[in-house]
C-alpha cells in the first residue's frame, strides 16, 4: 500500500466521523427542543454545581500538592 492510499483512506474516514458527529449534534439540539423550562433551569444549576465542585476539586489537589512540595524542600 502506498501513502497516498492510506492517506485517502484516513480522510474519508475522517469525513465520516465528521458527518456522524454532525448528526448527533444535530439529533441532540433537536431533542432539546420540547424540554420543559423547569428542566432546563435544573440542568443550568447543576451545571453551576459542578462547575463549583470541579474548582474546589481543582483547589484541594493543588493545596495538597503545595504542602506536600513544601514538606520535601526541608
Amino acid at each position: 500500500m502506498n501513502r497516498n492510499f492510506i492517506k485517502q483512506q484516513a480522510i474519508a474516514a475522517g469525513k465520516k466521523i465528521g458527518l456522524t458527529g454532525a448528526a448527533l449534534v444535530a439529533f441532540a439540539n433537536q431533542a432539546m427542543a420540547a424540554v420543559p423550562a423547569a428542566i432546563t433551569t435544573a440542568v443550568g444549576d447543576m451545571q453551576t454545581d459542578g462547575i463549583a465542585i470541579a474548582t474546589a476539586v481543582v483547589v484541594a489537589f493543588f493545596a495538597v500538592f503545595t504542602i506536600k512540595f513544601l514538606w520535601r524542600s526541608k
